[in-house]
């Protein structure tokens, strides 16, 4: 109810036509308090029992082992058949209880079945076939869309042309291999570039995945509250990959999606150094001892991905006990795109508003950009006075115009902290009738619907992006020639870096 609350609101925003719109909205908020007071007084469903979990792995196994069989991969195939037999035959074992036990046994008949035959057909083979053959779970690690191959060995390797599958352009040089291969080491940990064959990475096992690297270092606040690190079992009973993925309340395919995994191994692409790299962890989360997580978390507690993509980013940072960077930075990381930063302060002397208005209007009407604005520094007093974060990032969820007002509506991620200048929910001056009909916005509705998540445990920006966006407009058609200089201010160490180019019609 209170998902369906929020779309009806988003959808008056968005400017949809439905009748009775903003009765719908107050009789699901309504619905929304009751339903809350009830589960309130009911006790939660109990957790999963430890034969119901192993039993999740062992289908989860079955289906991973589905997928390589159907893919032709069979020795992968057959050693998850079997990793599957032995769980589930390990589990009834175990339990009392008919049901369980029945589909365990099922279970356990149907993968040791499938692996018997794929045994048999791989012993039909002829020596010959086998010895020319790639083995089928040793593919070419082909540098998928980079181009040449790419292994972290000590000898610089060979250049070889690159294939048709693979994105055509310029091959790489030895010398720009090497420079990827020191720029895969962070932080202590080799973060390689994510190539075609990492989609073949396993992800099923008998038992819960543990990330070799072991646990991220905490922050000192995390710290000072930590009692133990737990699974998403270990606190809700309907774990769930992806619920909804924006601050609206959009329900998601689940083909193609990724989705939750029993045994606990999830990888995560992030851009980082000039290439998008690949990351593993495993879906252990801190908690404090009431049981609440002391990392990033969806309003809905089943839904893992905010806590998971967190987790990966942070563990390329070294750990939660991170500095803090900025939107800048933490879009090219998730996106690969190098946001353009618009500095709206008095010290930009080219900074204009009206033509900068303009084009955030237009371009995020059309579907074209993600925007963020950031606070500046401020005293404790004035960010209290305005219900802004210092120095803090926002994500923009709405721009709009009306009768020269201007409007950025900001997703707000604090649950203490809220909006109290010129048209806030509890401003009563400025919120004339027309502008609430031509915003499609209550105040007296917004008054009870908050979408602030929980503040974060590690607060602060720092200016330090290592990504800058050069424009040029061309100002004449055909062909134009440019040079580049790149300079480097601090000449003690050497840096590396990555130069991208791209071109728009408009």
């Amino acid at each position: 109810m209170h998902e369906a609350a929020q779309a009806l609101i988003y959808a008056g925003m968005a400017g949809s036509n439905l009748e009775n719109i903003q009765e719908k909205i107050n009789e699901y908020l309504e619905r929304v308090q009751a339903l809350h007071s009830a589960v309130q007084s009911q006790n939660t469903d109990p957790l999963k029992s430890k034969q119901q979990l192993d039993l999740e792995r062992a289908r989860f196994l079955v289906t991973q082992a589905f997928d390589e069989d159907d893919k032709g991969n069979a020795e992968e195939a057959i050693e998850l058949y079997t990793e599957a037999v032995e769980l589930c035959l390990k589990t009834a074992n175990e339990t009392s209880e008919a049901g369980p036990q029945s589909k365990l046994k099922q279970l356990a008949r149907q993968a040791l079945d499938r692996a018997e035959a794929l045994k048999e057909s791989l012993s039909k083979s002829s020596q010959k076939e086998k010895s020319t053959a790639a083995k089928p779970n040793q593919p070419v690690r082909t540098f998928f869309p980079l181009g040449p191959d790419f292994s972290l060995n000590d000898k610089p390797q060979t250049i070889r042309a690159v294939q048709a599958s693979e994105s055509q352009g310029q091959r790489y040089t030895a010398e720009e291999i090497e420079v990827l291969r020191k720029t895969s080491k962070i932080n202590g940990i080799e973060y390689v570039p994510f190539m075609s064959v990492d989609l073949r990475e396993r992800f099923a096992f008998p038992m819960p995945f543990s990330d070799k690297c072991g646990k991220l270092p905490l922050s000192p606040k995390q710290k000072a509250m930590f009692a133990k690190w737990v699974r998403p079992d270990d606190i809700t009973n309907n774990p769930t990959m992806i619920y909804t993925v924006s601050s609206f309340s959009i329900k998601q395919n689940k083909k193609g999606e990724p989705e939750y995994n029993p045994c606990g191994k999830y990888m995560v692409k992030l851009h980082i150094n000039g290439v998008p790299r690949k990351v593993i962890i495993d879906d252990q989360l801190p908690v404090d001892h009431s049981g609440e997580l002391l990392c990033s978390y969806s309003n809905n507690k089943n839904e893992l991905w905010v806590s998971l993509i967190e987790k990966a980013y942070m563990k390329v940072m070294g750990g939660y006990d991170f500095p803090g960077s900025n939107s800048n930075i933490d879009l090219h990381a998730l996106t690969g795109w190098i946001p353009e930063r618009i500095a709206m302060h008095s010290d930009n002397q080219a900074f204009n508003k009206d033509s900068t208005f303009r084009m955030l209007y237009q371009r995020f009407h059309k579907g074209d950009v993600l925007i963020t604005t950031a606070t500046g520094v401020m005293s404790e007093e004035e960010g209290e006075k305005w219900g802004l974060v210092p120095t803090h990032a926002y994500a923009v969820l709405d721009i709009r115009e009306y009768k020269g007002l201007r409007f950025l509506q900001l997703k707000n991620p604090w649950s203490h902290l809220r909006w109290k200048g010129r048209y806030s929910e509890n401003d009563t001056r400025n919120w004339t009738p027309d502008l609430q009909k031509y915003l499609n916005f209550d105040p007296r509705t917004a008054q009870k619907i908050d979408n602030a998540d929980p503040p974060p445990y590690i607060d602060g920006i720092r200016i330090n992006s290592p990504h800058y966006l050069t424009k040029i407009k061309l100002t004449s058609p055909g062909p134009h020639t440019f040079t580049l200089v790149v300079s480097q201010y601090e000449k003690q160490n050497t840096i590396h870096y990555t130069i991208r180019m791209g071109s728009s019609d408009e």
